[in-house]
């Protein structure tokens, strides 16, 4: 019966999942686990309980980034751990079967966490330098958020009572220290939450962005876009640069 209850949540589990929220799934799994322990207790392995755990760490943030809208590298990070675990007990089981051949088994393992180390090292340090460029044009944003922040502190001293919107509130709420809320990009009559490719807004793209902050009586915008003219607000104050353009922020008239 046990048996059968865990194929029947695994096929639900395969059948639901991404169809519904991310906590049922979340429980599923969950009790997939639970019941293969519970069928698989009585094998001669007192580290099973572990494995069985740190299966189920790997697979609570696999689940909540597959099935995610947004999605972003360093949310893999959370599964680095589990991740490294798997590696070095894969590891250790290679090690113990080349260990009986070459009759010295710590040797084996040392020769061969030697090169994984050795990879992971070059593959590291060959990528910083992508890394480094690829974020270069944030770096600059994220700069003119800090200056704007700063300004934005002197002009406004009663800010945290206001309601401010901003293309990247992220990093607006961090210096600000309050809740910036995000505004989704309009264009061509259709709303996109994750942004567009092309940074390029005629006046009824503008109009859109200005209705969406009128009706949620936003006090201020943060602006990162090229917009053409909101009719309701006024900019106050604009930091430029040669790169990224523009930040400006809008005030509500």
């Amino acid at each position: 019966m046990k048996s059968a209850l865990c194929v029947v949540l695994i096929l639900i589990f395969l059948a639901s999942f991404g169809m519904t929220m991310y906590l049922v799934s979340e429980i599923l799994f969950f009790a997939i686990a639970y019941l293969l322990y519970d069928l698989a207790k009585d094998i001669k392995n007192e580290n099973l309980g572990l494995h069985i755990m740190v299966f189920v760490w790997f697979m609570t943030f696999f689940i909540f980034s597959s099935v995610f809208v947004i999605k972003s590298p360093r949310y893999f990070l959370l599964m680095t751990p589990p991740i490294v675990y798997f590696m070095i007990l894969g590891l250790s089981k290679v090690s113990n079967v080349l260990g009986y051949k070459f009759q010295n088994r710590k040797t084996v393992f040392s020769i061969i966490a030697l090169i994984i180390t050795s990879v992971i090292i070059l593959s590291s340090a060959y990528q910083i330098p992508l890394i480094l460029y690829s974020n270069g044009d944030e770096v600059i944003t994220n700069d003119q958020i800090q200056m704007a922040s700063q300004w934005f502190v002197n002009y406004d001293p009663n800010y945290k009572s206001q309601n401010i919107y901003s293309d990247l509130w992220p990093n607006l709420s961090w210096y600000l220290k309050t809740d910036v809320k995000p505004v989704p990009v309009f264009k061509d009559n259709q709303t996109f939450i994750d942004g567009v490719k092309y940074n390029s807004f005629n006046q009824a793209d503008s109009n859109a962005f200005n209705n969406y902050l009128v009706t949620n009586n936003a006090d201020y915008y943060f602006c990162i876009r090229p917009l053409k003219n909101l009719t309701s607000y006024k900019p106050i104050k604009e930091f430029n640069n040669n790169i990224t353009g523009p930040l400006i922020i809008y005030k509500r008239i």
